[in-house]
């Protein structure tokens, strides 16, 4: 992110996974946002679809979560160049949740400010489920729980278990 960050030469940065799915009107939202000069960024709500039903009830849950408490996850982020590189980029030595955690930084500095980020809920976007579908339940819970994540975030050898295996 951070690589892609530094080569870009426009104002605005759109960080986008690149096996999430996207609304029609989701860059005209964007703009949208940005056209308030007091918005410096923001964010998209997530949908996580996995196959079985209690995974999708799982990942349903986290979203209301994440309604409540802003985690908003890299799937989907934008930000102005300056509020970027004000807040240094995305922190390289926290290894999950990097994302929600850039978010939260450059919210506080927006709002010490008297500038906001923009967290979209009315428009989801859809990270690839592969993951959820090819480990067990119990796997899917363990990693992806934001808790963990929370707590474990700067501990690699935590995180080995879901960077050594690449679904396809």
């Amino acid at each position: 992110l951070n690589a892609g960050a530094e080569e870009a030469s426009g104002d605005v940065f759109l960080f986008l996974d690149a096996d999430t799915l996207i609304p029609p009107g989701l860059f005209a939202r964007v703009v949208t946002a940005l056209n308030d000069p007091s918005c410096v960024g923001g964010a998209f709500q997530t949908d996580h679809r996995p196959r079985l039903r209690f995974l999708r009830f799982y990942c349903w849950c986290w979203r209301m979560a994440s309604r409540i408490n802003v985690l908003a996850q890299g799937a989907c982020q934008f930000y102005r160049r300056e509020a970027f590189e004000t807040a240094g980029g995305y922190d390289e030595e926290i290894f999950m949740g990097e994302d929600v955690e850039f978010y939260w930084t450059v919210g506080r500095q927006a709002l010490s400010a008297g500038k906001k980020l923009s967290y979209i809920t009315d428009l989801e976007v859809v990270p690839s489920p592969r993951r959820m579908d090819q480990w067990p339940i119990w796997k899917t819970i363990f990693w992806g729980n934001p808790l963990l994540i929370l707590l474990l975030r700067r501990t690699k050898k935590y995180w080995n278990g879901w960077y050594q295996e690449i679904p396809r």
